[in-house]
């Protein structure tokens, strides 16, 4: 876990598809935390604010099929 926020920090272009992808995997029962990808896609909202809709989009979808 400890790997995957330096990882997600710098690859911040693809960071909704890395958070969507550990939503997913959380999903299927892959020890991933959600709430931690949650607060990792706030903290990168509000950091760069011009990725704040895909982040709420991978966020919102994530959590959809988490269910």
């Amino acid at each position: 876990m400890e790997e995957l926020i330096p990882f997600i920090q710098a690859n911040i272009h693809h960071a909704h598809y890395i958070i969507f992808a550990t939503l997913l995997l959380a999903g299927l029962n892959i020890p991933v935390s959600e709430d931690a990808m949650i607060f990792i896609s706030a903290l990168l909202a509000s950091k760069h604010p011009e990725y704040l809709p895909h982040l709420f989009i991978a966020v919102y979808l994530g959590a959809f099929f988490l269910t």
